[in-house]
């Protein structure tokens, strides 16, 4: 089993996009000012998606 954390992949995706030039700026790079306001994993009730993880 994989264990990564969203907050981490965003902050990672967002600062490299703000270095690319196709996100505006300022973000911060500590994953400690970010917030998870919500963690869905699709189960039986969504067919097609099973085994996604959805993160906000």
């Amino acid at each position: 089993m994989v264990h990564l954390d969203p907050l981490d992949i965003a902050v990672a995706t967002v600062t490299d996009a703000v270095k690319a030039g196709s996100w505006e700026g300022p973000v911060s790079a500590d994953s400690a000012d970010w917030v998870l306001l919500a963690d869905w994993h699709a189960g039986r009730d969504v067919t097609g998606y099973e085994g996604s993880t959805v993160h906000w």
